[in-house]
Order: structure tokens, then sequence, then C-alpha cells
């Protein structure tokens, strides 16, 4: 008798472990089956069928989120708590997915995640959103190498919590198609090691506070495809501080209808050298910004194609060495062109119309090694706001200048070129149309003909 009541309490256990499991089996499919059947009547699939490779796949059920494990409802952590899940979620795994259904995922800390994990949504309305004020959404530390962050709109729960999108250390990081929203900081680049070798493409920011890209170092990383603006008061679009070399920025737009007070500004540190930088195809436009593009002078190297400028403040100031720019367009600048001080640089071809002031101002204060070259470049209609007081081409105590090839038709400015105490300088092959070229100081010049093929040497 006491074995048979043995047996019959080890199977009254059993049953009640059965249905203890049933009970919690049916509480996730509860919570779970709702959701499918809302995804299949969108004719979608199932979201863990449809991510067969994802490691884990997480959504939002009325106030909880989920977090399936390798396709299976009956693998699943739970909490009302986005942060949590998603940690438990990277925590557990390597080298894996974490897909993302559409939601609002409301985080109140920063998401560090590990090596090799993958950070995947649906679109941008996968929505991760900071509630914890100067806080960051990803948080990519030192030592973390080949994470992927793609498909998801990351933004602060309010305008003005002093957040940043996505602070980066690390290798071999991977950011394809982002939203960034009313954030601070976009992404905070600070690239410690000297590998980097990182892949930033399709990515926007809008109504940031402060800077869009804010890179502190960077090496060997290639930005494509990026949209970077502001209708708040902030300060730069890219800002580039203390060094890096060997990055590629391709088709860059930046707009700013508010004060921007600079588009990109390079070389903002103290003393270490930014360099050896190649951007192709970036346009900055929009009335609020009030320096296009500000080179300081520890800003060297950078080499520039179809650069172009459209109704900003002032185009660019240019302070660094040895920047070439190949291909330069600016359309309707409201005061100043380029403004060239103390610099070595090469510009060749482009156009420069409808400049407030002057098109192209130049002073290397007599310095022995800087050399300015300007070749095959149209200058029209320059001095827009002003009358009879200043030049398509200014410049002002600079010892090596070369301008060959250049066609200035400027209607409301004093003089085509103006040469100030200039010497070792000679502008050649050049058309020049309605105004004089003049000289004054310590600048002479012969050879001065017809206007068209214009040959002066600057003496």
């Amino acid at each position: 008798m006491k074995t048979v009541n043995l047996d019959r309490k080890f199977a009254a256990a059993i049953v009640a472990l059965i249905l203890i499991s049933t009970a919690i089996g049916a509480l996730v499919v509860q919570q779970y089956f709702p959701q499918i059947g809302s995804i299949k009547a969108e004719g979608m699939e199932d979201p863990l069928e449809a991510w067969s490779e994802a490691s884990y796949i997480i959504w939002q059920y009325n106030t909880t989120f989920y977090a399936s494990r390798n396709m299976s409802i009956w693998d699943t952590e739970l909490s009302t708590n986005a942060s949590k899940v998603i940690d438990f979620a990277d925590k557990n795994m390597t080298g894996g997915t974490i897909f993302f259904r559409h939601a609002t995922y409301s985080l109140d800390t920063p998401i560090y995640p590990s090596d090799y994990n993958r950070f995947i949504g649906e679109d941008d309305n996968t929505i991760l959103s900071q509630t914890t004020a100067n806080s960051a959404v990803f948080h990519l530390s030192a030592g973390i190498n080949n994470v992927h962050i793609e498909n998801m709109r990351i933004q602060n729960s309010s305008a003005g919590t002093n957040c940043t999108g996505i602070y980066l250390d690390g290798n071999y990081h991977k950011i394809m198609n982002v939203w960034l929203d009313n954030l601070a900081y976009g992404m905070v680049f600070y690239q410690s090691g000297s590998t980097c070798d990182n892949w930033y493409e399709n990515i926007y920011v809008n109504g940031f506070k402060d800077t869009g890209f804010y890179i502190v170092k960077a090496h060997d990383s290639h930005f494509e495809a990026i949209t970077i603006g502001t209708n708040a008061v902030a300060t730069a679009a890219i800002r580039w501080d203390e060094g890096g070399s060997g990055c590629h920025f391709t088709s860059i737009h930046i707009w700013g209808s508010a004060t921007l007070t600079y588009g990109i500004w390079l070389g903002s540190g103290s003393g270490v050298y930014q360099y050896d930088a190649f951007w192709d195809s970036v346009e900055i436009e929009d009335n609020g910004i009030q320096l296009g593009l500000y080179i300081q002078a520890s800003a060297d190297y950078n080499h520039f194609s179809n650069l172009w400028f459209k109704s900003v403040i002032n185009a660019s100031v240019i302070i660094g060495d040895y920047n070439t720019f190949t291909g330069i367009n600016l359309r309707a600048v409201g005061d100043y062109g380029l403004i060239i001080q103390t610099a070595t640089l090469n510009i060749n071809g482009g156009y420069i119309t409808d400049t407030g002031k002057t098109a192209i101002f130049i002073s290397t204060a007599y310095l022995e090694y800087k050399a300015v070259h300007i070749s095959n470049l149209n200058i029209y209609n320059s001095g827009t706001d002003t009358a009879d007081s200043y030049a398509d081409i200014d410049v002002y105590h600079t010892k090596y200048i070369q301008l060959s090839g250049i066609n200035t038709q400027g209607t409301n400015v004093r003089s085509s070129i103006n040469f100030t105490d200039c010497t070792n300088g000679m502008l050649q092959n050049s058309w020049v149309f309605d105004k004089p070229i003049l000289t004054s100081g310590t600048s002479t010049s012969v050879e001065i003909h017809t206007s068209y093929n214009v040959t002066a040497y600057i003496t």
C-alpha cells in the first residue's frame, strides 16, 4: 500500500508539473498568438518564421516586451522594461542577431552591445527611444568590435534631454539605414584604435541640438549617403575634433534652417592633426548655415571633389594646409565665397555665382611656404548686396599666388581681381569682363592685355 501511495504521489507531482508548464505555455501563447493574428491580417509573416536566422526576435504586445530565442515561443524572456529584454538577448548570444518588430522601445539605460552582435529593425517604424537624460541609446565601448545596427529610428523620448544616439568606439562596425531624431548629438565617434575600418551608410540625422556627427577620432572608415539637418540652433552638422586619417565621405547632404554655426568643421581640437580624408559629392545648403566649411590650421591634406554650397551665409574659411578642391560650386552665398587664410592649397574647376560680397578672399600673411593655386574657375555676378566696394578675387599680403583659367563677369564689384601688397604671383590664360584688374601697395603688374587671355605678373 505504501508503494501504491508513493506512486500516486509521484504521479500527482508529474501531473502538477505538466499543468504548470501548460499554464505557462498558455500564457506565452495567449500573449504571442494575438500578435501573430495581427501580423497575418496585415499580410506579413510570423515574426519568428520571417527571420529564421535571428537569435532573438523582440516585439511588444500591450505593455510587455518579449524576446523569443531561436524561433521558439517556449524560450521567451518577457518584461515591461524594454532595456532589460534587449540586454538579456544581447548578453545571451555571441555573433547573433536581434530582430526588432515594429514598436516603440522606451529605454532607461543605454544598450551596450557585445562583440559581433547585430541589431536589426524592420524600418524607421522600429523606434528606440532613450528616456534618461545625458545618456545614449547605443554605447559601443572600446574593445567591442563588429557590431551591426540597421533599419531603425533612434531618438530622445522628448526634445532637449541632451542624449546621444550612438556613441561609438571599436573597429569593423556597420551602421546602415538609421534615422536619428531630436538628439543633442546624433553620433559620437571616439575611435581610440588605429584600425577602425567602420562603414556608415544611409544615415539621416534630423533636429539635432548640438552636433550631428561629432568625430573625435576616426581612421579608415567609410561614410556614404549621409543626410544631416536641423531646424534648431546648433553648433555643427559634422565636427571633426582631434585626429584621424584615411576616411572617405561620399554623398553628404547638410542643411540648417535655423542658426547652424558650421556645416562642416574640421580640426576643431587642439594641436592634433586630422589629415588625408576624401570628400566626394558634398552639398551644404540653407540660409541658417553661418559658415559652410571651416578648415582650421590643424586640418591638413583633405581632398574635396564636387563640393556644393547653396544659400549659406559664408561658404568656406580655409586655414589648414595642402587641401585640394576639384569642382567647387557656390550658389547664392550671402556674404563671402571662399576665405583662404595662411593656407597652402589647390583649387581646380568650378563655379561661384551670386555672392553678396567677394567671391574669393586670399591672405597668407606673407608666409614664405604658403602657396595658393586656383585654376579653371568661373565667377559670375559677385557683390549682389553691395555697390562698388569688393572684388571677384581679392588677394592680400600673399607671396605666392597663381591664378590660371579664371573667367570673371562681376557686375557690382569694384574690380575683377585686386592685388594688395602681393609678390611672386601670376594670373594667366584668363578672361576678365566688366571690371578691371587693380593693384595697390607693393604690388605691381605687367603685361595686362585685353579682356581675354589676360596675363599679369605680380612682382
